[in-house]
């Protein structure tokens, strides 16, 4: 309804102004506030901007198990909403950017709270099972065929069946997931699973940049190649 949508808006605009003030906790009341009016209109893709401000606010708040439980919530909305989008209207809705920064924000969250198996878990759920799906597909036999389904959502049970194809393979594998303020590296053989902090996105890309101008500059000039030199360590 008219009426509805313009109410929500307002609410929006509000807490927009809240956000900007600092008032955390008024910003948290507008969004639960939000959450209802989007579960009464069953709004899906209002709820999921519900949750997920809340989310950011319960962590400016300091409570990071209701920050935690928002994303979870947002992310089986998107889930259960992908579910039953078919073809380029799935990969269009899962590849969005906002869509997306739910799961990176979910990723580094669950990290930087100390479960870094959960955290590979969201990752491995935000690039929709790709790994898994090529992991399983290699060569060799799988007794994992039943699970290894794009349309199934990872969990973090799986990372033993993960450790036991490796060990199959005799492979070590590297995840990573970087975003704006946090980079995340997982190894996984056999038997050893291990996180590490790595550089974030924009680290990434300046490093990135540096090392395409060495490379473009030893052609041009030899002096330049200790840089290439810095970058290899």
């Amino acid at each position: 309804p008219a009426g509805g949508q313009a109410d929500r808006e307002f609410l929006v605009a509000e807490a927009d102004i809240q956000t900007a003030s600092g008032n955390q906790v008024e910003v948290r009341h507008l969004h639960s506030r939000l959450l209802n009016m989007a579960r009464t209109a069953k709004n899906r893709g209002a709820e999921i901007d519900a949750q997920y401000n809340l989310s950011l606010a319960e962590h400016e708040l300091g409570d990071e198990a209701a920050s935690i439980k928002a994303l979870n919530a947002a992310i089986d909305l998107i889930e259960s909403t992908r579910a039953g989008l078919d073809g380029d209207r799935k990969r269009r809705y899962f590849g969005a950017a906002d869509i997306q920064t739910i799961y990176y924000t979910h990723v580094g969250r669950l990290y930087h709270t100390g479960h870094p198996r959960e955290a590979f878990g969201a990752g491995e759920r935000r690039r929709s099972r790709r790994l898994m799906e090529l992991l399983f597909r290699s060569k060799g036999s799988s007794g994992l065929a039943l699970i290894d389904s794009p349309a199934a959502p990872f969990h973090v049970e799986e990372i033993p069946a993960i450790q036991s194809r490796l060990k199959q393979l005799n492979a070590v594998m590297f995840a990573y997931s970087v975003h704006f303020g946090y980079g995340i590296g997982w190894a996984l053989d056999g038997d050893n699973f291990k996180a590490y902090d790595v550089p974030d996105g924009p680290s990434l890309r300046r490093d990135t940049e540096l090392f395409r101008e060495a490379l473009l500059a030893s052609n041009r000039d030899s002096s330049s190649m200790w840089r290439l030199r810095f970058f290899a360590h």
